[in-house]
């Protein structure tokens, strides 16, 4: 059995000491500092155990490692001796400051035992829970370091501890390079990031992955060696999500933080470079991918273009550069441009998409106007180009004109002389025609007529009034077949084909305002 080997200085040791150990703000941080030491031991693995005796109701914590292990010359200058490292300028060490071992006091243990040796040469290091150890030669081989902290704890704070024990491991250690167990499971996670498009990228010494995020403060993470040094939410690179492995990436001294200084930039600059060229190309990719397979894969689509846009309104100068790629699904034209749209939205002085194809977007397909798919692929549009962007269904209109089979009999002395109540109103019209409101994905089963600019030319909503849209061409007036108003108009049909006539006219008028005199022309060329 070895001596107590008491400093000359034993009480500003003593200071030293607490103070040190006062800084863990959190004990449980002790298994970060051990595993990694394990790690700039050089161990491939770390053994972390976890286990409670209750009859003496006492838990037992080991951190084993297969490191290169400790000589007597290291435990007597560098583990018994504050502030004491080799690792001051080695880019390859992280456990720059020297203090990692003292972490262990701060969850106060009764004693910790240290197993280790190098060079044919085994050594037990004994603390009983304070800067005074003693220091053992053992016999049996041992391999790597093994230490083992003995704490009382009553049963009653047990799952708590074993729960904390394993978050903090995991939080501090789970995108490690080595690979680290808990009570025999592996934690250890793959560095990857909750994205629907992302890629990974290398600089040297340093490895990421970075996604397109729709979180106004996307989750982040920065590892040297896969020790964290920081992560949770926060808007570093606005609408990216990343995680970024570097070994030029060093904690402060507090370790809860980065230190921002040349190799971080350095380490940012690989992540802005992906995210403007690497997940351009991803992003391509992806929506051509799903392109093909919509709209089962909508959902998918929409969280892609959500995405898309966070990531993209934070760029100005790529999306303008992205403006002449065909990167947006429509229904019937496959993939367009921005600068397409845009174009197609200024002629038709709106943009339009929709969640199902239909009547509506194949009618507005005829006459080349395309409709994305989703809404979320709208919100781009709306980055790049300040025109309205609309449901197609809810303000495009198909109404489907009735077969002469379905028309009822003595319908055209009707429709004829609606043609001249109209007119009195001065409506160029080439026709009225019933028609059926009633299609699938309908927004107009509740209006008793609709203006038709051209036959077989889809009616658009936006524009104020029913005749508007005539006052171009001569186009034809729809009534709803299944409308209440023109359903009782048409029961009297021929019995009174003008009172029928009229009514119906009336009623179209109305829909924008009758104009002043109107009724009464209509009401004396009815009596006449």
């Amino acid at each position: 059995m070895g001596l107590p080997r008491v400093d000359e200085a034993a009480e500003v040791i003593e200071e030293v000491f607490e103070n040190l150990v006062d800084q863990f703000s959190d004990p449980f941080t002790f298994y970060r500092e051990l595993i990694q030491n394990a790690m700039d031991a050089g161990s491939n693995q770390v053994e972390v155990s976890c286990v409670y005796d209750e009859k003496v109701q006492r838990v037992c914590v080991t951190v084993a490692d297969s490191g290169e292990g400790m000589s007597e010359k290291i435990i007597e200058e560098q583990l018994t001796k504050l502030f004491s490292s080799t690792k001051e300028h080695d880019l390859t060490k992280i456990g720059k400051f020297g203090i990692g071992f003292v972490s262990i006091f701060a969850i106060q243990p009764e004693c910790v035992v240290l197993d280790t040796g190098r060079d044919g040469n085994y050594w037990r290091v004994v603390f009983p829970g304070s800067t005074q150890y003693f220091l053992y030669r053992l016999e049996a081989p041992v391999e790597g370091t093994s230490i083992r902290l003995f704490k009382r704890l009553p049963a009653v704070g047990w799952p708590e501890f074993l729960q904390r024990s394993e978050d903090t491991i995991r939080y501090w250690c789970g995108y490690s390079e080595t690979q680290v167990c808990f009570n025999g499971r592996l934690l250890n996670l793959q560095l990857a990031v909750e994205s629907p498009c992302s890629v990974e990228v290398s600089g040297p010494g340093t490895r990421a992955v970075i996604g397109m995020s729709a979180e106004g403060l996307p989750e982040f993470g920065m590892y040297n060696h896969g020790l964290t040094l920081k992560q949770g939410r926060e808007a570093l690179l606005p609408g990216l999500t990343f995680r970024i492995k570097s070994n030029y990436l060093e904690h402060t001294l507090t370790r809860d933080n980065v230190i921002v200084d040349k190799h971080y930039h350095k380490a940012m600059a690989i992540l802005n470079r992906a995210a403007e060229h690497d997940l351009v190309e991803a992003f391509a990719a992806r929506v051509d991918a799903l392109q093909g397979q919509l709209p089962e894969r909508l959902e998918e689509l929409e969280m892609l273009m959500q995405s898309a846009t966070n990531w993209l309104s934070h760029r100005p100068k790529l999306l303008n550069k992205l403006a002449i790629r065909p990167l947006l699904p429509t229904h019937h034209h496959g993939l367009v441009s921005l600068r397409e749209l845009k174009s197609k939205g200024f002629l038709e002085g709106a943009l339009y998409y929709d969640l199902v194809s239909g009547v509506v977007t194949e009618a507005l397909a005829r006459e080349n106007v395309p409709v994305l798919w989703g809404q979320a692929s709208a919100e781009i549009i709306r980055l790049y180009c300040p025109r309205s962007v609309y449901k197609a269904n809810h303000v495009v209109a198909c109404p489907q004109p009735l077969e002469k089979s379905q028309l009822p009999q003595g319908w055209e002395r009707v429709a004829s002389s609606m043609r001249e109540y109209l007119r009195l109103g001065e409506h160029r019209l080439n026709g009225i025609q019933l028609a059926d409101f009633d299609y699938n994905g309908s927004c107009v089963q509740g209006l008793a007529c609709l203006a038709e600019p051209k036959p077989g030319q889809a009616t658009r909503l936006f524009h104020r009034g029913v005749w508007r849209n005539l006052s171009f061409y001569p186009g034809r007036l729809l009534l709803n077949h299944r409308h209440s108003l023109v359903m009782q108009a048409l029961s009297k049909h021929q019995e009174h084909p003008e009172i029928c006539a009229y009514a119906l006219s009336k009623a179209a008028l109305l829909q924008d305002g009758l104009p002043q005199d109107m009724e009464s022309k209509m009401l004396k060329r009815c009596w006449s």
